[in-house]
């Protein structure tokens, strides 16, 4: 397939110009009229641009995340970032970690769930990562007294540098105890960087 110079540049516009991660349907439509070579020419130029950028080796490049590819400050200038718009990484607290952690790893989850094995109650920890926009209610569990059920968002994704929940660290040490849980998604955001996200300190 020939791969069109303009098509990869009118791409890497739209991935510049957006606040958020676009997938390929999303670029499909920002594109315009019927595109030869459809959504696998989009996908073969969304390849070129990341090679390019990974052998560019400057202070972005392009990842996939969230569903949808975003170009991503390198995080090794992430310090230099924060220096310059003088913001402190807010950090997740403990029991909005705990929280997430759980629910990341078996969800759809309720909240009875994450209570029992947290052992103390939840709701202030939900409630701020719905506000963080970081969970979502996803249903009613087929159980008594219908409760909801709990999903982590597509901005969870975008937070931990995630493409999919299949990308999610794993480790066969995974039990009840959330412990290893928590110290998984912690590892890997570190990994990807301090990430400015509003605090919760009042949660637990």
């Amino acid at each position: 397939m020939e791969v069109q110079s303009t098509l990869k540049a009118r791409i890497e516009a739209l991935l510049f110009a957006s606040d958020q991660p676009l997938s390929v349907s999303a670029l499909l439509a920002a594109l315009g009229d019927p595109l030869e070579g459809g959504s696998a020419a989009v996908i073969e130029n969304l390849r070129l641009l990341i090679e390019e950028y990974e052998q560019r080796e400057g202070g972005f490049h392009l990842v996939e995340v969230a569903g949808g590819y975003e170009f991503r400050t390198r995080e090794s200038f992430h310090q230099d970032i924060l220096r310059l718009t003088r913001q402190r990484p807010a950090r997740l607290s403990q029991a909005a970690m705990e929280t997430l952690a759980i629910i990341a790893y078996r969800q759809p989850c309720t909240k009875a769930l994450v209570d029992r094995l947290r052992t103390v109650d939840s709701s202030a920890a939900i409630r701020t990562l719905i506000q963080r926009e970081l969970l979502f209610p996803a249903g009613r569990a087929k159980q008594p007294g219908r409760p909801l059920l709990y999903r982590t968002t597509q901005q969870f994704l975008r937070l931990f540098g995630l493409a999919s929940l299949e990308d999610l660290p794993q480790s066969v040490e995974l039990g009840d105890p959330v412990d290893g849980q928590v110290l998984l998604l912690a590892d890997y955001r570190k990994q990807q960087g301090e990430l400015p996200i509003p605090g919760d300190k009042n949660d637990s």
